[in-house]
């Protein structure tokens, strides 16, 4: 059995979930939102598409009773968006005035986003897609970030029947899961 220590810190565990995202990018030229869970022996994986806000907003809710559900304590999401690369602080408020999206503006750059969450830390690290869909170091050294990637754990002292409830909501979507063993390869 591998060592479970292996996955020590967030960065770690980011670091496994690159694997994940460069195989999608390598395999697709694109990466579909996806989770990985750690409740200490096992990962729980679970891809969550999204094209809007409310979709967005019900998924990471499903991911949330996932983690009830399987007992999770650390976890990774990563997903694909874009950065604003610009001096002018006013950039971003024009683009929204506008309705026009990041992507749109010519000093915008599309990245891979992949924070770690356990019950005590935060880590966000940040990829550049390159135009060849390949990944590069943009930024790591993102500490204490917030937003609602970073908020799924469940909160502490839950009910039984609420565990309950999310067990029974979970095992109907058993087909969209996938629990591996930390000691096997992904």
């Amino acid at each position: 059995m591998k060592n479970i220590l292996k996955f020590e810190t967030l960065k770690d565990l980011i670091e496994e979930h690159m694997t994940f995202a460069k195989k999608m990018f390598a395999d697709v030229g694109r990466y579909s939102p996806m989770v990985i869970g750690y409740t200490g022996n096992t990962r729980v994986i679970m891809s969550i598409p999204f094209e809007n806000d409310s979709q967005k907003e019900q998924a990471l809710k499903m991911v949330t009773m996932l983690f009830i559900a399987k007992g999770v304590k650390r976890y990774t999401i990563a997903n694909e968006g874009y950065l604003l690369q610009t001096e002018d602080q006013n950039e971003y408020t024009k683009l929204q005035k506008e309705g026009k999206r990041i992507s749109d503006h010519p000093d915008s750059i599309e990245v891979l986003q992949t924070i770690a969450v356990s019950e005590i830390e935060t880590r966000m690290i940040i990829y550049k897609v390159n135009k060849d869909k390949t990944l590069e170091l943009y930024n790591d050294s993102l500490e204490k970030i917030g937003g609602i990637f970073s908020e799924l754990l469940p909160p502490k002292n839950l009910s039984q029947e609420t565990v309950d409830k999310a067990k029974y909501v979970m095992s109907q979507m058993e087909q969209f899961i996938k629990e591996i063993p930390l000691d096997e390869e992904h």
